[in-house]
């Protein structure tokens, strides 16, 4: 079978955040926490990482926990002692939301920063803790473009959308262009009409396929924040410097 990707990939989102808190938030110094148990938050940290690091900025540390962990309070007492002015946080909610909780109950001092994960319901979990931490999003809540999709969601379901109906609305309408182009379902005919997918306009943006990698080139992310328990939005549409 073949694999096709229209968000970000973990290195990427990385880099989008880390190049927010660089060049928008003026952060010099990090440290990260995760678990290598994790792929998803291993590749995270290692795209966060090499970003940091291709910018000249300095990496004091990434401290590691175990899969099924829940007190990370030694680690975040490391994390204190080097005083990093940004902190990446790059787990799934519960991780995350109990990570900003023992930082905040150690008194440690620093920006956090984090993945697509923070988004809700992190919210209600992790409430007033997270608050001034910054993360990218596949989406914002007050994009005028997507408020559509918003109602038609809503009148649907009864619910407000979550991240991964954006995602399987983007899926399903990409593949329904590539058969309507390769006027084939034939695997092999849709596959390359897949690989050359340009300006696909998707819920979560412009979608330009690479053909080598199977993923979107120069897809922004929004870049939303914590702010009374309450998540708002930063910038609509953000892509990184190049390092």
């Amino acid at each position: 079978p073949y694999f096709f990707l229209l968000q970000p990939s973990a290195f990427q989102q990385a880099a989008i955040i880390a190049s927010y808190a660089i060049d928008e938030l003026g952060l010099n110094t990090f440290a990260m926490l995760y678990s290598p148990a994790n792929a998803y938050a291993l590749y995270l940290a290692k795209g966060f990482e090499h970003y940091v690091k291709k910018r000249g900025k300095t990496m004091l540390g990434g401290l590691e926990f175990q899969a099924g962990d829940k007190d990370y309070k030694a680690q975040l007492t490391k994390i204190k002692q080097l005083k990093p002015d940004g902190l990446f946080i790059c787990n799934y909610i519960t991780q995350n939301a109990n990570a900003v909780k023992q930082a905040r109950e150690l008194g440690l001092e620093t920006t956090f920063l984090g993945n697509n994960s923070w988004y809700k319901p992190m919210d209600d979990v992790a409430g007033t803790a997270a608050d001034g931490g910054y993360f990218p999003h596949n989406i914002a809540e007050d994009d005028p473009s997507l408020q559509w999709y918003f109602k038609k969601y809503e009148a649907e379901y009864g619910q407000e959308p979550r991240l991964h109906s954006f995602s399987g609305w983007d899926d399903v309408g990409f593949i329904l262009q590539a058969i309507e182009k390769a006027k084939s379902t034939d695997p092999e005919k849709v596959k390359d009409a897949m690989e050359a997918t340009r300006k696909f306009e998707g819920t979560i943006g412009t979608i330009n396929i690479d053909p080598k990698t199977h993923r979107p080139v120069g897809l922004k992310m929004s870049i939303l924040y914590f702010e009374g328990a309450k998540i708002k939005t930063a910038v609509l549409k953000y892509y990184p410097k190049e390092p």
